[in-house]
Formats: C-alpha cells, sequence, structure tokens
C-alpha cells in the first residue's frame, strides 16, 4: 500500500486527509491510492479531504473505477478540496462532484487548506 501516499495533517488544529496523486501515471498506483483512501473513509467520519492531482495523468477507465469504490463511503466526507486538476480531469471531476456543495478547485495549496478548515 502507498500509505505515504494517503496521510493524515494537521493545519490549525483540524485533522485533513491528504491524498496526492501528483505526477502519477501509472493505472495500478492509482488504484493502490484510491483502494487506501476507501479504507480510511469506512472507519473515518466527517473527513475534510485535500486531493492532489498536479502533473498525474490519470486514464478514463481509472476514473470510473475509482469512482465505483469511493462512492459507497463518500458520504463521509464533508469538505473536499482538490489541487491542480485542469484539462479532461478537471471536466470529470467536475462531473463527479455535480451535487457535492462542499467541492472547491483550487490552484494553491495553502487557499485549499484554509477552505478545508471553513
Amino acid at each position: 500500500m502507498k500509505s505515504d501516499k494517503v496521510t493524515w495533517l494537521d493545519h490549525q488544529d483540524n485533522r485533513i486527509l491528504s491524498v496526492d496523486f501528483s505526477h502519477l501515471r501509472w493505472d495500478e498506483d492509482f488504484m493502490t491510492i484510491i483502494k487506501a483512501t476507501a479504507q480510511v473513509l469506512e472507519v473515518e467520519k466527517e473527513i475534510r479531504i485535500l486531493l492532489d492531482v498536479t502533473g498525474s495523468y490519470v486514464s478514463s477507465k481509472v476514473m470510473l473505477e475509482g469512482f465505483k469504490i469511493i462512492k459507497p463511503v463518500r458520504h463521509n466526507v464533508v469538505r473536499r478540496a482538490i489541487l491542480g486538476a485542469v484539462g479532461y480531469k478537471l471536466e470529470f471531476l467536475q462531473a463527479t462532484t455535480a451535487f457535492s456543495k462542499n467541492t472547491k478547485f483550487v490552484k494553491e495549496r495553502h487557499k485549499a487548506l484554509d477552505y478545508l478548515i471553513q
């Protein structure tokens, strides 16, 4: 498991789950991180999550499979910030978050962290 890619961090005394997909290219790496994230979401409640997709390439197959894995536990996420989404990643992530009022796409990490603790 890529436990170094799914970690907890503290920002102004708030616990945030950091999921680092940055600069990934291989489907297997994405799926490992998605599954590790789902395991955390199964046991934790009211999670604030920072997703970093900066410079990554993810296939549409992984996007769809990942959505299926996360969907049953996504209700435990109360706020989500997505860093580095551009182009097709942005379009897909916007489509999958269309009904989520608590998701923000950001370009700067400090703005993402500040949004998550609001």
